[in-house]
């Protein structure tokens, strides 16, 4: 947590933070700390009305990260349609694991989970269901990417961060599956995202390859501000982040 706060600060970054330790992140990290509620079934839930009065009294900003793919439940389940709902109602963004967990998943605590949830397809009839959701890929799907550009080219309301993939893969292949979603047209859509998981000092590993420069392909003009744009800051928290 230390090192990753001082990250956040020299690079002047806003993170959007879940997980039981959130309080412990806030309080060492302030307001560059964004609250979001993680989402599994195979823990404890609010239920709809006691997350929608969470986000309306502003103790959360982010719903995410859903991680119900590891309880073997499809974002498009009737289960959490209502929790959709809600986030739709209100236009709180919402960021849904799909694609890689670690190696073995079903053997290590996880038993519902399985790889077929990986697509991103599955999210599609929940993106039928609520069309102005704000919603975002996280770990973009990875390997499905096929299903993902299918996706980004039927819904372009949607959303991807890269999450784990960066300094979980081996380069070459981050750097394959990036590409071919730059070069499909989509990288105005891409959020990078530093330190997804805490994994092994993986906040160091993507710091890194975001200050040297990321992917060739992602030019000045490509590498837009996406987070700023998708989580709609406005001009005064945008200059506030700038110190301004």
């Amino acid at each position: 947590m230390t090192q990753s706060i001082a990250i956040l600060k020299r690079r002047n970054i806003f993170a959007v933070t879940s997980g039981g330790l959130l309080d412990r992140w806030r309080e060492s990290g302030g307001d560059r700390i964004i609250p979001a509620l993680a989402f599994r079934f195979s823990r404890t839930v609010p239920t709809p009305d006691q997350m929608r009065e969470w986000f309306t009294a502003h103790r959360y900003a982010v719903l995410g990260e859903v991680t119900i793919q590891y309880d073997g439940v499809s974002p498009s389940d009737e289960r959490f349609e209502p929790y959709l709902a809600v986030a739709e109602q209100l236009d709180v963004p919402v960021g849904i694991h799909i694609g890689t967990g670690p190696p073995g998943a079903p053997y290590l605590g996880t038993p519902n989970d399985r790889a077929r949830l990986h697509s991103p397809l599955l999210l599609e009839d929940a993106i039928v269901r609520h069309p102005k959701l704000r919603v975002y890929i996280m770990h973009a799907g990875w390997p499905m990417l096929d299903d993902l550009l299918a996706m980004m080219w039927t819904y372009p309301q949607l959303y991807v961060d890269t999450g784990v993939i960066d300094f979980a893969l081996p380069r070459r292949e981050f750097h394959r599956y990036l590409q071919r979603i730059v070069e499909a047209g989509f990288g105005k859509r891409v959020i990078f995202r530093i330190g997804s998981d805490e994994l092994a000092g993986g906040h160091r590993a993507s710091d890194r390859f975001h200050r040297n420069g990321g992917f060739p392909l992602c030019s000045a003009e490509t590498r837009h501000p996406v987070a700023t744009r998708f989580l709609r800051l406005s001009d005064a928290e945008i200059a506030r982040h700038h110190g301004r």
